[in-house]
């Protein structure tokens, strides 16, 4: 069994982007510091939305079955870039003896060597700080991409061309929806899973209910009713 896990996260709105340029950093400060055998977790998926990172969830499930002592991150807003979010997971993995590294915020190890009660007040007031810092750098972000977005629209519209919003959405057909349900049983995880709304999933899964049954689709007719 692992001592320790790696959490490694790139953003689904970010291109190019590559999980092994954290898990080399990431294995050498738990080499440094001897904290033992890790296991590695990697996902694709939103720091604002916990619903999106179903592996970062059964991870921390995980470690606290199986008393996991260490969870080592490149940065701390792998794990959120809501501050609400990240101090709700700080605490609930304190509670359990969980301790959240970071690979690029070691002053927090430095912070936690203080006696107490002061090692608990500044660590807390440096989360808070380092949690507003994500989300003032990813505002700025979102910020810039709006800006930019808006000198391609005056652009296009100067030539008479209209320049659509974002990205197109991914078509996810309606039997990898249904495969999808069959595997989970939750509307909710399946879209979750897929990244889709919870009211497309059910539709599919209403519209699949009425169907009449084919030979061989007994078990998935059951599932739905």
């Amino acid at each position: 069994m692992a001592d320790v896990f790696v959490y490694l996260r790139v953003s689904t709105d970010d291109k190019g982007q590559d999980p092994e340029n954290q898990l080399e950093p990431c294995l050498e400060y738990i080499k440094s510091r001897d904290l033992g055998e890790p296991e590695i977790f990697t996902e694709k998926g939103s720091a604002w939305q916990r619903h999106s990172r179903p592996i970062f969830e059964s991870m921390i499930k995980l470690a606290e079955k199986n008393r996991v002592k260490h969870i080592v991150v490149w940065r701390f807003d792998r794990v959120s870039r809501r501050r609400v979010d990240f101090l709700s997971i700080w605490t609930r993995l304190s509670i359990q003896g969980i301790k959240l590294h970071s690979v690029s915020e070691t002053f927090i190890e430095t912070i936690n060597q203080l006696p107490a009660p002061w090692d608990e007040i500044i660590g807390r007031f440096m989360l808070e700080v380092v949690g507003w810092l994500s989300e003032e750098e990813s505002g700025k972000k979102s910020d810039n991409v709006k800006i930019a977005h808006k000198k391609k629209k005056a652009a296009a519209e100067k030539k008479g061309k209209r320049l659509d919003w974002g990205r197109k959405p991914l078509e996810i057909s309606d039997e990898k929806i249904l495969d999808k349900y069959y595997m989970t049983r939750s509307i909710r995880r399946t879209a979750a899973l897929l990244d889709i709304s919870k009211s497309k999933v059910g539709r599919v899964v209403k519209e699949q209910s009425k169907k009449p049954l084919s030979t061989g689709d007994n078990t998935k007719r059951e599932a739905v009713k």
